[in-house]
């Protein structure tokens, strides 16, 4: 026994020694820098410009290595963006260094900064770690890459704004602080853990926003196909999870099927919650600016990367925030084919009702994009609207409508100055809160009756349910015979709403079927009065709207006053026919030179 062991420790002796040798042999026989001219002259060869101006050296431990100094790269001919790193280590198979061979079994890149000038180069990026990973070396190759790691810790990548499709002159977008793992890179289709983390930045965040992603990746060199599983993307309060699957080869195709939980927009742009109020309006502005800007930038990267291929992307969401708009329960699903986009659906809970719609986004890259559309909305809140939209709620009700439209333009400015639709709208309860429609009309009746008007109006009105037709073109909302009531006065209007000015001018017709407007109204005796259209126009801006804003025609008014004059002058003098003509004539001279003045 005593003499096995002697034998097994003796073994494990001229092991170590032998490795020792080897060891030396390799720290003191080869030295790196003797490869620096052979690597550049290789890079040369495809048409890349690769320049070490730092040193190479061994590192021992933890494990045998080949320390990188500060690398630049760069190509006139190949899609590979620029490229610096500060230090880079190539963790090395041991045998093949006995052949004087260095073959990479794990990449560590520290301090590296890429610059993105078009979407081959992000191509090239993109797949750098699985190109890695699958590249071939042969028996007699001084020089080779099979990689099980790769590891970038405190780096940079920049994407130019103006390079992007539908970006021009818009910021850089960085990604900052970047760190990627990724273990087991293969291409037999086994799955592999990979982790990325960055701060990412355009211009319209008030400060960089932090992201992580998290999957496991499946590449099938042979289908040229990869699928992404179990994604995790999260930033700030937000996660996203689901799959892709994407196929390499041309057609290209990507399917995605995504789900975010909740997301309020209003922390991601200038102004927003951690700005101080000072800045609020003009940083607002700018952020605002850029999303115009960038309507459809986020459709531009899947449709570059499928370059005429097809694309399907089904998006759910919990709940999203933008100024005072909450959308909750959100499904986007959408095909891609070419540069069209086709919205087979969208749906949102929002405003206390629903959103359903479907649209076709076409030459979506180009420099005008067109867009055709149909939506329906079902009891969406006006009051609820208003306070969204407007930082106030003038009216109320409950609204349904159905619309169809067509625009084009590439920002959100001009796809709205370019708005062409129309539709039908329904609205249970209306509430005009500022404007007694009501209280307008009786004080017509008084000036023509010549009695007093009662003083204790409410502030608004309560309509009857209101229904019509619109239309709109550009920032222009136009009413078409939209009909409503207050008790016993029927109401019909007609006019525009200038969204840009914030004004409206709205012509309401209205007759009165009885003798009294309502139970809380006013008694009207004039039968002039009664089942007779009387014009009062409503018109103001949105600021300045009020008890004022609703008002009767000028020239109904002096029409009625005049056939009462002549009513009353005909009764109590028992004119001739003749005698009352001539009265007649006189008034329509007097009422006349009034208008005229």
């Amino acid at each position: 026994m005593k003499k096995l062991l002697k034998v097994l420790v003796g073994g494990v002796l001229i092991v170590v020694l032998l490795l020792a040798a080897v060891v030396a042999y390799v720290m003191f026989a080869i030295d790196p820098n003797d490869y620096k001219a052979e690597i550049q002259e290789a890079a040369a060869e495809q048409g890349i410009n690769l320049n070490i101006t730092g040193d190479l050296g061994w590192q021992v431990v933890p494990n045998l290595a080949i320390r990188i100094g500060a690398t630049d790269v760069s190509s006139s001919t190949q899609a590979i963006p620029d490229t610096h790193f500060d230090n880079a280590s190539l963790s090395l198979a041991w045998l093949p260094l006995l052949k004087k061979q260095a073959h990479v079994k794990a990449i560590t890149i520290d301090g590296a900064d890429i610059v993105i000038t078009d979407s081959a180069e992000a191509a090239t990026t993109a797949a750098a770690p699985v190109a890695a990973a699958s590249a071939e070396t042969t028996a007699d190759s001084a020089f080779g890459i099979a990689v099980d790691s790769i590891n970038i810790t405190d780096s940079r990548v920049t994407l130019p704004g103006d390079t992007l499709p539908g970006e021009k002159g818009s910021a850089d977008t960085v990604l900052s602080n970047l760190t990627f793992t990724g273990k087991k890179i293969n291409l037999e289709g086994n799955s592999f853990p990979i982790n990325l983390s960055f701060d990412y930045s355009d211009g319209s965040f008030p400060k960089p926003l932090g992201i992580t992603l998290n999957s496991d990746i499946i590449f099938n060199q042979q289908t040229e196909e990869v699928k992404v599983d179990g994604l995790v993307i999260k930033f700030g309060d937000t996660t996203i999870t689901g799959e892709t699957v994407v196929k390499l080869s041309a057609p290209k195709t990507l399917i995605a099927n995504l789900k975010g939980d909740s997301i309020d927009l209003n922390r991601y742009v200038a102004g927003g919650e951690d700005e101080s109020s000072s800045s609020t309006s003009s940083g607002s502005s700018q952020a605002s600016s850029k999303q115009a800007e960038a309507i459809f930038a986020p459709l531009a990267a899947p449709i570059a990367f499928l370059e005429g291929g097809k694309g399907a992307i089904e998006l759910n969401w919990g709940k999203l925030a933008m100024d005072g708009l909450t959308m909750e329960t959100i499904h986007v699903g959408m095909a891609i084919a070419g540069s069209t986009v086709n919205i087979n659906d969208f749906s949102a809970n929002t405003l206390g009702g629903t959103i359903n719609a479907t649209a076709r986004l076409g030459n979506v890259t180009g420099r005008t994009p067109n867009v055709s559309y149909t939506a329906n909305l079902t009891n969406i809140s006006l009051a609820e609207a208003g306070k969204a939209f407007a930082d106030d709620a003038d009216t109320g009700g409950t609204l349904s409508a159905t619309v169809k439209g067509t625009s084009k333009g590439a920002t959100g400015d001009t796809l709205f100055d370019n708005l062409s639709s129309s539709g039908t709208l329904q609205v249970v309860d209306p509430e005009l809160k500022t404007i007694n429609i009501e209280q307008s009309y009786c004080k017509l009746a008084a000036m023509v009756e010549k009695v007093p008007l009662k003083a204790d109006w409410p502030v608004g009105t309560k309509l009857n349910n209101l229904d019509g037709k619109f239309r709109m073109q550009g920032r222009t909302l136009i009413l078409e015979g939209v009909s409503s009531g207050v008790g016993n006065l029927a109401l019909t209007s007609t006019g525009k709403v200038d969204l840009r000015a914030g004004a409206f001018d709205i012509v309401v017709v209205s007759r009165l079927n009885g003798t009294q407007t309502s139970e809380t109204g006013c008694v009207v005796e004039s039968t002039k009065l009664h089942n007779r259209d009387i014009p009062l126009r409503c018109k103001a801006t949105f600021e300045s709207v009020g008890a004022k804003s609703c008002l009767p025609d000028g020239d109904i008014v002096r029409q009625l006053a005049k056939d009462e004059i002549m009513k009353k002058i005909s009764e109590k003098a028992r004119l001739s026919e003749e005698a009352g003509q001539a009265v007649d004539n006189l008034l329509k001279g007097i009422f006349g030179r009034k208008k005229a003045e």
